[in-house]
């Protein structure tokens, strides 16, 4: 292939991206997902691969289908909007006014092929809690077909969750995510776990915390540094 068909083909998966983004109204991490064709049960229960687009970029990778939307972003076609459900919010993108022009007009957009990469890595152990985790199994489930203690398990997803890879309502309920946040905001910032877990009720456990202070998403992002438990 030459170097002008690639360019030509990477000026595409622009618009591909834009078009994705408006349409779907989703995360950074889903809409990699989507555009590389997962079989992820958050794809499938959400219908996503029913939706034109599909795997669309089924030939990149999600670090690189990652590191396209990095770069649309930094160049002021996409932006993060925080969309709020009770106490907490998450992120989803949006086309901003040149994304809408971009893709309008279907203008090209020079891209450059650019892995995303995370400074933290996943060990084997927390890769295989992963997958089973995909495929629907819950904390109990996987701990008992992997002989693991369900500590363990939750220790697994909680780096999942710090890194991006999931986040805290596929593992906590929002009834319980509200609880904590509600918790949080009761107690000083730099309170022990101990002392959280005192005010809330008995039945939410460590695990569950840690998890939901792990999910940077459900705060604000200031000055590139999450700053406290200021909500939307």
């Amino acid at each position: 292939m030459s170097r002008f068909t690639n360019e030509e083909e990477l000026k595409q998966v622009a618009l591909i991206i834009l078009r994705s983004v408006h349409y779907l109204q989703t995360g950074k991490n889903k809409l990699a997902s989507f555009l590389r064709g997962s079989h992820s049960k958050i794809i499938k229960d959400k219908d996503l691969d029913r939706k034109a687009g599909y795997g669309a970029l089924l030939w990149h990778d999600i670090p690189t289908i990652r590191g396209f939307i990095n770069q649309l972003e930094e160049m002021g076609f996409i932006k993060p909007y925080y969309v709020q459900t009770g106490l907490y919010s998450y992120p989803i993108l949006i086309l901003t006014e040149a994304g809408k022009k971009s893709l309008e007009e279907k203008l090209k957009i020079p891209l450059q092929i650019r892995k995303e990469t995370k400074l933290i890595t996943i060990r084997d152990s927390e890769k295989e809690t992963f997958s089973l985790f995909k495929q629907g199994c819950k904390p109990n489930e996987i701990a008992k077909r992997r002989g693991l203690a369900v500590s363990t398990i939750f220790g697994h997803l909680n780096k999942l969750v710090s890194i991006g890879e999931i986040s805290a309502k596929q593992c906590v309920s929002d009834e319980v995510i509200m609880k904590i946040l509600q918790a949080k905001q009761q107690v000083q910032n730099k309170s022990s776990l101990k002392e959280l877990k005192q005010v809330l009720p008995e039945k939410i456990t460590y695990e569950e915390i840690r998890i939901v202070l792990s999910d940077k998403l459900l705060y604000h992002e200031k000055r590139k540094n999450y700053c406290g438990w200021e909500r939307i």
